[in-house]
């Protein structure tokens, strides 16, 4: 994807992490548009790397990738306690599943 291409060009330190390709898939999914003149469907890559850059930079997602894997760590724990509030049994069905 050149949308990966450019942003570990862009950000040297992070460069391309493994689920980037993810969150970037789904980006350009939604920003394609039906070219009348070609019949086919067009990405458009310039506005997915902003929006991209904007999700890593903007809203502090860039740290999930980092080496520390710092947001990570605290996204994860906030889905655990939502999954726990929420949804009582399901958690306890997959702590007693992880605790075997």
């Amino acid at each position: 994807m050149n949308v990966l291409k450019a942003y570990s060009a862009y950000d040297k330190e992070i460069g391309y992490a493994q689920g980037m390709n993810f969150i970037v898939s789904w980006i350009l999914k939604y920003s394609r548009s039906y070219n009348k003149y070609t019949n086919e469907l067009e990405f458009d890559e310039v506005n997915s790397f902003y929006l991209f850059l904007y999700i890593q930079d903007k809203l502090e997602y860039r740290n999930i990738f980092d080496h520390q894997l710092t947001k990570l760590c605290s996204t994860i724990k906030m889905i655990q306690e939502n999954l726990q509030s929420c949804y009582p049994m399901l958690f306890d069905h997959i702590m007693e599943q992880n605790s075997d």
